[in-house]
């Protein structure tokens, strides 16, 4: 199955509740990164196609952000033990729980073209919602977690999030702000939404998932060994405000 970049007008479309297939499946570039987002595994041929974009691509880390084993009406996997869709085995190897996250082993084999590949998963099983400070503290250092599993792998491939309602382009746009500044960048947080809208349907769904990317930013300009205040003036203008986005002109990157 080919991985496609979803248009502008597709997205719109999307937005608009037209009808889309029933695995969604699209590519989100960074500089750093990119990322495979999924969704609406409804049926067993979505599962199959899910876990054959796995092997083609190379994918070694999987982000769930439901707190529940069953996503939307399709499970991809099974805690210890293996299940076969179509051509490819899907094994549950080990898992760790932990206080806020569980890191998940996964091997995954096609016998009949001699492929096998093991990947972690990373779930977040703390959603108290986007108006909680411990919420937001805990995902921050989840996304932080993934992000030095990544660069602690060899070989660098994309990372494929799955999950829906706005979750995954939250984690995205959290991502590449810990990416700004780390690099030393100026943190522009409504630019960096509006660009991974550009390439993805319904990433940033709420104005409660925007003014949350606004708060975590904040925490992260406290943090001792990060060199950039991302917000200068914290105690005299507002954490989060309105925009007008027909008067806004987002920058062209070079």
């Amino acid at each position: 199955m080919e991985v496609h970049t979803v248009t502008c007008e597709n997205a719109e479309a999307a937005r608009a509740n037209l009808p889309l297939p029933s695995l969604s499946v699209y590519a989100v570039p960074s500089s750093e990164n990119e990322f495979i987002v999924a969704s609406n595994l409804r049926t067993n041929q979505d599962v199959a196609d899910f876990w054959q974009i796995i092997l083609e691509k190379n994918i070694n880390q999987i982000v769930m952000l439901s707190a529940n084993d069953k996503v939307e009406s399709k499970n991809y996997w099974s805690r210890n033990k293996t299940n076969t869709h179509g051509d490819i085995m899907v094994t549950a190897v080990s898992s760790t729980d932990l206080n806020k996250w569980t890191i998940r082993d996964i091997k995954v084999t096609n016998e009949k073209e001699n492929i096998s590949r093991q990947l972690q998963q990373f779930q977040f099983t703390a959603w108290s919602g986007f108006n909680d400070e411990q919420t937001r503290k805990s995902f921050i250092s989840f996304v932080l977690e993934v992000r030095k599993r990544r660069k602690q792998s060899i070989v660098a491939t994309a990372t494929l999030v799955y999950c829906s309602s706005g979750r995954t382009g939250v984690f995205i746009v959290l991502d590449q702000i810990i990416q700004q500044i780390e690099e030393g960048k100026t943190v522009d947080l409504y630019d960096t939404v509006y660009n991974i809208h550009t390439h993805g349907p319904q990433m940033v769904q709420t104005e409660n998932q925007y003014i949350f990317l606004h708060q975590c930013a904040l925490d992260l300009s406290k943090t001792e060994n990060v060199n950039l205040d991302v917000y200068s003036e914290i105690n005299d203008e507002p954490l989060y405000q309105t925009v007008d986005k027909s008067r806004y002109k987002p920058s062209q990157s070079s």
